[in-house]
């Protein structure tokens, strides 16, 4: 073979080379939009973060929402004002030291039970500490 003949196959086997590159590229390209593509659909999509449901909730127009800000789930408070205990009513306290009860709303519970959406923190002689999901708060016999 003479010199040029060499040069016209090496050259035209490296132009297959380049070519058969670039086609690989360009469907690494195609496969990297699609795949963005399907990103953006499937978060366009998203439904919002689950929420804790509430024993004793029928309806959620009676309920404040709040997000937990690192795990991004909803959080519910049947209180909508924290500060306002009214709309619990504490009719006796059933007092033992290993198992206290409570009549809240016409309803016994212990410690750890749910109340209207709050939960039974601690039972006192004379008060009771709830949690609304958010705060801390205190309901007195009488008041």
């Amino acid at each position: 073979m003479d010199k040029k003949r060499l040069e016209i196959i090496i050259t035209s086997v490296l132009v297959l080379l380049l070519i058969i590159t670039w086609v690989n590229s360009i469907k690494t390209v195609k496969k990297k939009l699609s795949l963005n593509k399907s990103i953006l659909n499937a978060a366009s999509e998203a439904k919002p973060s689950p929420t804790i449901p509430l024993p004793g909730i029928v309806n959620n127009k009676d309920v404040s929402w709040v997000r937990d800000p690192f795990s991004g789930k909803l959080y519910g408070s049947t209180r909508k004002n924290p500060e306002d205990p009214h709309s619990l009513s504490l009719a006796g306290i059933i007092w033992d030291k290993e198992k206290p009860l409570v009549l809240i709303n016409n309803k016994v519970a212990g410690v750890g039970d749910y109340v209207s959406g709050n939960i039974v923190v601690s039972i006192k002689n004379d008060r009771v500490i709830l949690n609304d999901g958010v705060n801390d708060f205190e309901i007195r016999i009488g008041r």
